[in-house]
């Protein structure tokens, strides 16, 4: 899982990145890592 730096400054936090953001459940990250190892 790589995170890109898009700001500025050194230290920012992910969420910031987005305009809509919300939290997923520990069942939603672990449908999406299963189904991205398939592809």
């Amino acid at each position: 899982l790589l995170v890109l730096n898009l700001r500025s400054s050194f230290f920012y936090a992910v969420a910031d990145a987005y305009k809509r953001w919300r939290d997923l459940s520990e069942l939603e990250v672990l449908n999406l890592l299963l189904s991205s190892k398939k592809l």
